[in-house]
């Protein structure tokens, strides 16, 4: 038997106003604490710990120049950054993808540490900067266009090369601060995801939204969760928090709905080749 585990595309919202403060002290990974050091660390947290799930990390497109601090950094590190602003797929950029083992690559994007403001090579210890606009739906047909295999810099499909494509699920984590403010519209393109065409097969590919710092029940960001057919537990659709606690608690609500398990009822819920193990 093999444990399947399902893939996700993690949106990281780089967006300028990703730099408002969450409150006074440090977080836990001993950084003033803003919205964009917050969820570096959560996330630093998230890939260590659901060995279950594999990720793949997209920002919203940067090109950027200037030499990194030396120092420990969190939000801009010294680099300057200017940020593509469109509803096109060209906005969004899929920076690690989907492959066992990759931790340390979706790491050292989240790590502080930045040795280079303009690389995006594994192990040229890049970080993610924040600066610009927010292209929602330009960053969400991003990721279909990497889950179809259409990524100029990361052409073969994670889908069309899975063995487990049948049943495995897939997934795409939208974490943002703020509506969309390049001329798009989230909803429609969450809603493409849905019905994404891989080898002539259609995969629905769902999307979990975080509203970081945005008051719960925005309409916007309930709009973006409703077409990505998903549904955070309570009274809203997509989750929400206002600090890395509350981050924290929205990833792993999600992780807890996405992993799979198995259940007596005839059927392959966990995607392992085996029905009904265990009961």
């Amino acid at each position: 038997q093999v444990s399947v585990g399902p893939y996700f595309t993690v949106i990281f919202d780089n967006s300028g106003s990703m730099t408002s403060s969450t409150g006074p002290g440090t977080n836990s990974c001993g950084l003033p604490r803003d919205r964009m050091s917050d969820a570096k660390c959560v996330l630093q947290d998230v890939v260590n710990g659901y060995g279950e799930a594999t990720f793949a990390l997209e920002r919203f497109r940067h090109s950027c120049s200037g030499s990194c601090s030396s120092s420990t950094c969190a939000s801009t590190c010294g680099c300057s950054c200017s940020l593509t602003c469109n509803d096109t797929a060209n906005a969004g950029e899929v920076l690690v993808p989907i492959a066992a083992g990759n931790q340390s690559d979706v790491l050292e994007w989240v790590d502080y540490q930045c040795s280079s403001c303009s690389s995006v090579s594994p192990g040229a210890q890049p970080e993610l900067h924040a600066s610009g606009n927010t292209p929602l739906a330009g960053a969400l047909r991003a990721a279909r266009q990497y889950y179809q295999g259409l990524d100029s810099r990361f052409p073969t499909s994670p889908i069309a090369t899975d063995s487990f494509s049948g049943c495995r699920p897939y997934y795409v984590i939208l974490l943002t601060d703020g509506a969309e403010t390049c001329s798009g519209n989230p909803s429609t393109a969450a809603m493409e995801l849905r019905n994404t065409n891989v080898g002539g097969t259609l995969y629905d590919i769902r999307t979990f939204v975080i509203g970081f710092g945005i008051t719960p029940g925005d309409s916007n960001t309930e709009a973006i969760a409703a077409a990505g057919g998903t549904d955070a537990p309570g009274t809203h659709r997509a989750f929400y928090a206002s600090d890395e606690t509350s981050l924290a608690l929205a990833f792993s609500q999600i992780m807890a709905d996405s992993i799979l398990y198995e259940t007596c009822n005839g059927v392959d819920d966990d995607c392992d080749m085996a029905v009904d193990e265990g009961f």
